[in-house]
């Protein structure tokens, strides 16, 4: 499985993201690649110093969601599971092999995203739909409080 974050000045956030997956990766042949979208943070500086991540700079500037998501896939080429995943939010226990178990239960099933919002500033409400059908390329719409996607390739 690969882990794709998209980052844009938000290496706090992404720096505990890192240490949730660190903590609670369940499954064999994770590989993390954490995208810069033009940051001006010090995220480049904090990858260069992590040994289990694979980080990737959009040095043109700051780029549409949709397109950093299509490109990377087309250059990296990642093989197995892609997990689309906010810097917001954190992984829980069992979280991954969870999502897979979801998604492997009907084969025609290619993925489901699965967004996150904040509901009146208390309770986090999910909702999950199915999507993709086996496909390669995604272009998710990101979500105003967070956004992520599981997909079967």
């Amino acid at each position: 499985m690969t882990i794709l974050m998209v980052v844009h000045n938000e290496a706090e956030y992404a720096k505990f993201s890192m240490d949730s997956i660190r903590m609670f990766a369940d499954i064999d042949d994770l590989s993390v690649v954490i995208i810069d979208n033009h940051s001006e943070d010090g995220l480049s500086r904090w990858t260069g110093e992590q040994e289990d991540i694979t980080y990737v700079y959009m040095d043109e500037g700051k780029q549409p969601f949709g397109k950093i998501l299509n490109e990377v896939c087309r250059e990296l080429q990642p093989e197995g599971d892609l997990l689309i995943m906010d810097p917001h939010y954190m992984l829980t226990p069992h979280g991954l092999s969870r999502l897979q178990t979801v998604v492997y239960q009907k084969m025609q099933l290619g993925g489901f995203p699965t967004a996150f919002r904040c509901c009146k500033g208390r309770q986090i409400c999910t909702i999950m739909k199915p999507l993709l059908d086996g496909g390669t390329r995604c272009a998710p719409r990101r979500k105003e409080n967070g956004f992520w996607a599981f997909i079967r390739l």
